[in-house]
This record gives structure tokens, sequence and C-alpha cells, in this order.
């Protein structure tokens, strides 16, 4: 920022703020006038990070006592009184959240503890898979039961559409076969039947990504099973230990 440049605008669009920094020559020197940090407006019912922009400009002038705004606008150039600004910056680090599915062995357990995991980050939890509802509505009933419970969680991956599937479960040298089922389950959910041109039925397989983070003794069994079917990324275990 050259000294003779005037006032900057600076504006940090985020997921959740947005904060505005004012930028002058004092004496020479570039300093910090004022900060304002305001609700993003990047999300409905808005849908436009202008707005959030202009809401914090205005309290930045309440702050500073600069006049920044004119007529709802921003006020360009900067005047010989030093309101308004001769430059303006944004940046914006607001994307929409991750959807995720968590398949996992236990709710009480590894969905807890993949769902925690994931709140670490800007995510969307769309659905919870885990094995000990399966077993709760099955009740030790016949395989038919436990068919019909595969194909329900396969419809429901292939109708939500995630961006992200992961799996967790088992404690360090612990459950495995579990798990390999929780992949193959996902791995399913990658064929689609579509006809073609001549009427032919063809099955194309339409690779997730998944996320494992799992008991690691399991990890090359559940890399088998979602050979081909899966985008797959392997992490430590979530939940390594009962502490």
């Amino acid at each position: 920022m050259p000294h003779n440049s005037g006032a900057l605008l600076l504006a940090n669009i985020g997921s959740v703020t947005t904060r505005v920094t004012l930028l002058d020559v004092v004496d020479g020197e570039i300093r910090l006038i004022g900060q304002a940090s305001v609700p993003s407006t990047t999300e409905p019912p808005y849908e436009n990070a202008v707005i959030g922009i202009l809401d914090a400009a205005t309290q930045l002038s309440e702050i500073t006592g600069r006049q920044l705004m004119r007529d709802g606008s921003l006020l360009l150039p900067q005047t010989n009184e030093r309101d308004g600004v001769n430059s303006v910056v944004a940046h914006t680090s607001a994307t929409p959240p991750l959807n995720i599915v968590i398949a996992a062995v236990s709710n009480e357990m590894s969905a807890r503890s993949a769902a925690r995991a994931s709140r670490s980050t800007y995510t969307t939890i769309m659905q919870t898979i885990t094995l000990d509802d399966a077993a709760g509505r099955s009740n030790g009933s016949a395989p038919e039961g436990d068919r019909s419970w595969i194909e329900r969680q396969v419809q429901t991956l292939m109708s939500l559409r995630p961006d992200l599937v992961i799996i967790a479960g088992g404690l360090e040298d612990g459950a495995q076969d579990a798990l390999v089922r929780l992949a193959h389950i996902v791995g399913l959910t990658a064929f689609t039947t579509r006809v073609d041109a001549d009427g032919q039925q063809r099955q194309d397989i339409n690779k997730r990504r998944v996320l494992f983070a799992g008991n690691t003794f399991a990890r090359e069994r559940v890399i088998e099973a979602l050979s081909s079917r899966a985008d797959l990324q392997v992490i430590d275990n979530v939940r390594p230990a009962l502490d």
C-alpha cells in the first residue's frame, strides 16, 4: 500500500463472520483506523456477500467517526475530509458446508466420536448409520431382515448423495468384520444402473469419497472391500481406546 494511496478497506468474508478493516496513512505511516464484524450474508435468505460488507462498513463508520457510506453504497473515492475510501480489497473463505454421512459400528462410541471430530470443521451430518441399529431392528431374526436393512441403507446413501462418507469404529486391535461389512455397504452405493441408447441396461460405477477412521488393523480389508468403488483416504482411528 503506497503511502499516498489513501484509505483502504479490507473485507474478510467468512462462512460465519464478515470482518472489515480500515487502513489509512497517518503522519506518513500506514495505520489501523478501525475494525468491525457482522454476521456473513453468503447464505439464504441473503446469498449476497456484499450486504455483509456494507453492514460492517456502516458499523465501522460509527466506530471511527468517518463516513464510509453514502446512499447505501461505499463512498469512493476518499474525500479531503478523509471520509470514504480509495480502494476496497475483499477476500473470502466462505464455502458451503461439507455434507457427510457417518457409517459406524456403534452409536454410543464410534458414531459419537466421528461426529465430534467432524464438527471441528464446517460440516453438516446428513445421516448416521450404525450396525447396532441394524441389530436392534432385526432382533436376531432371519437374514431376510438383515438384507432389508442393508437395502434401506444403500438406498438412503444413494438418495442423499453426500460429499463424504466417514467409516468409523473398532478399538485398536478390536472389531474388524463389522468395519468390513460397513465398507461393503458403502461400496454397493457406487453402482448405478441406466438404459443406454440401444435399450440395454448398463451398470456404471460412481466412486464416492470415503474417509476411513476406524481400527487400523482392519485397514487392508477395508481397502480391499472398497477397491475400485471409492475414492478412499485413510486416517488414524478416531476412537482407538475407551479412555
